[in-house]
């Protein structure tokens, strides 16, 4: 509209710019920052297991032996925590030994005559859960599936007639307060800053990404990263056949299992207290500033024309 009027569209230019400049700079700055405390040694297991097989009678039988497997060399390994992905535990099912470590895992609870699909809290020494938190975000048709279609529809996926719970991402248990993403839940940017601003101190995203092919498992690192950076906090990704991955608060990722292969890994996890702007505004500040923008460019238009 300037360069239309003929006047002050070079001060307008040059004046955008430089804002531009300023807030690159000022993102730059936020992402130097080094980590100010300790890192705590977690283990990271990746199945590598077909979901279809997994919930087979078949893929079932193994699985018990396998956690317990996992959990004892994750303790070999001077690891904190145990952390296994999406879809692990078998509805209500307990540990066939007192965790050697916390273990922190997707599994499936029993509540109210409906199946949700959970992060399950096993602290050490315990076979039961002592703490969860529900997924909300249910997959429409694959996961969730709408009364009128009669229990004789089991949905798209083999975890078909879950119920969704809490839409809080906030997660206290007996370690570091956490922001806990169940698969997809991950693309909420809104829901995990308000865990964080309510005193999550790191993110983890479990998910089952298969048989997702590697270029989706990169779009969810994508996601991990965005997460990270808008929120300063580290993020620990476990999925049964990936991405299993670190990815610190700058948004730099490691790879601590490669994808489609099983195995254990060690992640450090560096946790803060730090809010950045988006924790603190969330989409207030863009929303106002869309709003001084198109009330502006009425203003300019009108004195245009």
């Amino acid at each position: 509209l300037a360069f239309r009027r003929g006047s002050g569209w070079r001060k307008s230019t040059a004046a955008g710019i430089l804002l531009l400049l300023l807030a690159h700079g000022l993102g730059w700055s936020l992402l130097i920052s080094e980590p100010v405390h300790s890192p705590i040694s977690i283990a990271l297991w990746q199945p590598s297991i077909p979901i279809r097989e997994k919930f087979s009678k078949k893929g079932q039988k193994p699985l018990p032996e396998d956690i317990q497997f996992a959990l004892s060399k994750a303790k070999d390994m001077k690891a904190k925590w145990l952390v296994a992905p999406e879809g692990t535990m078998r509805i209500n099912e307990n540990l066939l030994d007192p965790a050697p470590l916390s273990f922190l895992t997707g599994g499936f609870r029993w509540t109210g005559g409906r199946i949700r699909s959970s992060l399950l809290v096993f602290d050490e020494g315990k076979r039961e859960f002592s703490e969860y938190l529900d997924k909300h975000r249910l997959v429409p048709l694959g996961e969730w599936i709408p009364s009128f279609l009669g229990s004789s529809f089991k949905g798209l996926s083999a975890v078909g007639g879950l119920e969704p719970g809490s839409s809080s991402r906030l997660l206290k248990w007996n370690g570091p307060f956490v922001s806990a993403a169940i698969c997809y839940e991950l693309s909420d940017g809104n829901s995990i800053a308000r865990s964080v601003s309510q005193g999550a101190q790191w993110i983890l995203a479990i998910a089952n990404l298969d048989p997702y092919p590697i270029s989706l498992q990169r779009q969810y690192l994508a996601l991990a990263q965005l997460r990270s950076i808008e929120t300063s906090r580290e993020l620990i990704s476990v999925s049964n056949t990936g991405p299993t991955a670190s990815i610190s608060a700058s948004g730099t990722t490691n790879f601590v299992v490669k994808p489609y292969l099983e195995g254990i890994g060690i992640a450090d996890l560096h946790v803060n207290s730090n809010k950045t702007g988006y924790v603190l505004w969330r989409e207030v500040p863009l929303e106002a500033l869309c709003i001084i923008n198109f009330l502006g460019l009425i203003t300019f238009g009108r004195k245009t024309n």
